[in-house]
């Protein structure tokens, strides 16, 4: 053969390979790109707001001494449960003790005082008045006896004188014994003096307890001791904070979501929380408050949630994440997020596969968001549910252009079970 047929049918060779790259180029450009689609369906869909937060204690105690002393006892560790009326410090009260002991013996001295004006002072009393009272119409009588005589000349002036004198001092005697039973009646000044006395023996005794009281220190509250900064021995002045306690009642769960999630957060919804510590061992929450204000540095606004059976690792201040649930649907008309474009805009929309006569090709069309969940969104308008959307992929599209629809994988079988 010679090298001239040689050339010629290498020539021919790489022109017909050039003519079929051609129309394979050709071929593709009309039938289009391939793409992935995915079908339109109706499922339940759930939207949650997911957003850290603190275990937050219903209220702190700080618990102080209101007198100066030296502690001899603390009864409670960090940690310790009490309840109202335990001891928790205990202050040196030899010298309040003291104080009330004296307090209550003069409480009895102004009891022994107000008896025995009651059954003493004032009996007698009464009884000396009536004495002066009788002795007092006797020396009127004999008076007026030696005036008569007197008269008849029966008596002389000097018996006259000496009846008068007699007169005289039982008027005296009457008087005083008068006064002294009026004083020690019952509505006399001694006798307001003795219960005034024993008023204030009472009131003596009552600051001599609230001083041995204020030594001995106790929980107002039920709580759980946070912190402990007093040792026996120490001395310490009114209003140190001697313990923290965290008062018991309804665990509360405080976050700070993003304030573009206002408008789908009301009371009452239901959450899942979970702390960072366990995280495989989640628990109900429910939205229990709003806050009413926004917090401008942060952009947040504070949720609180009530935590209806708090499991018994919560520990205040611990950090928790929390999904609340702001919207569900059992059977929405969803497709996955990245079929949406510009979702985030006011003007959302989709790629539709078209086939008109098998001849493909996809329409934009604007659609209607709702509610959001992991991986899909829920379609409001803008479709019926019979469409296939187009997810997307490395080749730009345009409304009108045909393309292909690439085979999706099959779907992975579950792994046998061997029994």
């Amino acid at each position: 053969m010679s090298k001239e047929t040689t050339r010629w049918r290498a020539g021919i060779a790489l022109a017909a390979g050039a003519a079929l790259i051609t129309a394979s180029v050709v071929v593709w450009r009309g039938l289009g790109p391939q793409v992935v689609v995915v079908a339109v369906e109706r499922r339940e869909i759930v939207q949650t707001v997911i957003v850290s937060g603190r275990v937050l204690p219903l209220s702190r105690v700080n618990v102080g001494s209101l007198v100066a002393g030296v502690v001899t006892q603390v009864a409670v560790q960090e940690g310790s449960h009490v309840r109202p009326g335990d001891l928790l410090v205990q202050l040196e009260d030899s010298e309040s003790k003291a104080a009330l002991r004296l307090a209550k013996a003069g409480l009895r001295q102004a009891l022994a005082k107000l008896s025995q004006l009651r059954h003493i002072t004032g009996p007698v009393a009464s009884e000396t008045h009536k004495q002066a009272d009788a002795n007092l119409a006797l020396a009127k009588r004999s008076y007026q006896r030696q005036i008569e005589l007197l008269q008849g000349a029966g008596a002389v002036p000097s018996q006259v004188d000496e009846a008068k004198r007699a007169l005289d001092v039982a008027q005296s005697q009457y008087n005083s014994t008068e006064q002294q039973a009026i004083g020690s009646g019952p509505h006399g000044a001694e006798r307001a003096v003795s219960r005034a006395g024993h008023a204030q023996a009472i009131a003596t005794v009552g600051q001599a307890k609230v001083r041995v009281a204020e030594s001995h220190i106790t929980a107002a509250v039920a709580g759980v001791v946070l912190l402990r900064s007093v040792e026996p021995g120490d001395l310490v002045q009114p209003g140190r904070t001697m313990l923290v306690l965290t008062r018991d009642g309804q665990t509360l769960l405080s976050v700070q979501p993003d304030e573009k999630n206002l408008a789908q957060l009301r009371l009452g919804q239901s959450a899942l929380a979970a702390a960072e510590a366990f995280p495989m061992q989640p628990f109900a929450a429910t939205v229990s408050y709003l806050a009413p204000s926004i917090d401008p540095q942060r952009g947040t606004v504070e949720v609180r949630l009530a935590v209806p059976a708090p499991p018994a690792f919560l520990r205040p201040d611990m950090t928790v994440s929390v999904n609340i649930e702001v919207g569900r649907h059992p059977a929405a008309l969803v497709v996955p997020n990245d079929a949406v474009q510009d979702a985030r805009s006011a003007q959302p929309w989709v790629l539709l596969i078209k086939d008109p006569r098998n001849d493909r090709y996809i329409e934009r069309r604007p659609v209607e968001l709702g509610l959001r969940g992991e991986g899909l969104v829920q379609i409001l308008r803008g479709l019926s549910g019979h469409e296939s959307v187009v997810l997307p992929g490395s080749t730009k599209l345009t409304p009108g252009q045909r393309v292909r629809i690439r085979a999706s994988p099959p779907p992975a079988l579950p792994p046998l079970q061997r029994g």
